[in-house]
């Protein structure tokens, strides 16, 4: 059994997990639905069949010597549970308790999968995986995939082991390329290094804590459409202008104009990176 080193990101999300093991935080879930009556043995093959070719979903940690190590279980056929439901909230139910369950995180599957069953025959897929293995994109390309082998199961489906994007990564901390990137930034940066600093929050020092919040804020559909039209007229992304936003907000709090933020975004640029299954994180800085 070959172990290959964690990435970046896996080592970054991995160790958030084991500082927060009771939260589920690092979980992404979500649920889709087949809009006629479902083949359910047949859906079984085609979520076996992803599975069998994307190694990402086969990924097992452990502790090896004196760090984290991943490798990739063999395949082998497994069953799904089928839920019989009848309505939407019950499927959202069941979602919302899948994602508050925490995952074990050594030497243990990382994702669960499980099928929901309307009255009418019809229903779908919720699907629980952790971050370590995946990201929002390969949500997307697994749905691709499935429902692509269900409709055609004679259908090639073209697709990269994840063992490959670790090698590169490693190739790359052991390259020249890695010397000349750091060459440009102590370079950008030789007149003046830009302290951190963080929001002053409510908390004094005495009792400052690493334990945060968020919430979520849904933007009405006519604002995002506008902002989506303005990005095109000046061809931005929108991830470039929800960045501003946010860098504006910082500035006021800060009371600075001179601001870098670095954070990391989800970039596949190539057709290999497009068709992975797993955590694809690139730094993003402005």
């Amino acid at each position: 059994m070959i172990k290959y080193s964690l990435t970046a990101s896996q080592k970054l999300l991995l160790y958030f997990q084991l500082l927060n093991r009771k939260k589920s935080d690092g979980n992404i879930c979500g649920s889709f639905t087949i809009k006629e009556k479902v083949d359910f043995e047949k859906l079984k093959r085609a979520v076996n069949f992803v599975v069998k070719q994307n190694d990402s979903f086969r990924t097992r940690i452990c502790f090896s010597g004196l760090s984290f190590k991943q490798y990739f279980k063999e395949y082998e056929p497994f069953d799904i549970e089928i839920i019989d439901v009848k309505t939407v909230d019950d499927v959202k139910n069941i979602e919302n308790k899948m994602n508050h369950e925490v995952f074990s995180m050594l030497n243990k599957p990382l994702f669960n999968i499980i099928f929901f069953r309307f009255e009418d025959g019809t229903g779908g897929i919720i699907c629980n995986m952790h971050h370590v293995i995946c990201d929002a994109w390969t949500i997307g390309l697994a749905i691709n995939e499935i429902m692509s082998y269900y409709c055609n199961e004679e259908i090639e489906i073209q697709s990269f082991p994840y063992y490959e994007h670790v090698k590169d990564e490693h190739n790359y901390l052991y390259s020249d390329l890695i010397k000349t990137d750091k060459l440009f930034w102590k370079d950008f940066f030789k007149n003046s290094i830009p302290p951190s600093a963080t929001i002053k929050g409510d908390l004094n020092k005495e009792n400052e804590s690493r334990k945060t919040d968020y919430y979520k804020v849904n933007i009405p559909k006519e604002v995002v459409e506008n902002i989506e039209e303005y990005c095109r007229k000046i061809n931005i992304s929108a991830c470039c202008f929800y960045t501003g936003i946010l860098s504006l907000f910082i500035g006021l709090e800060l009371q600075t104009q001179e601001l870098l933020l670095d954070t990391i975004i989800s970039n596949r640029a190539t057709f290999k990176e497009k068709h992975t299954t797993r955590i694809v994180c690139k730094n993003f800085t402005i």
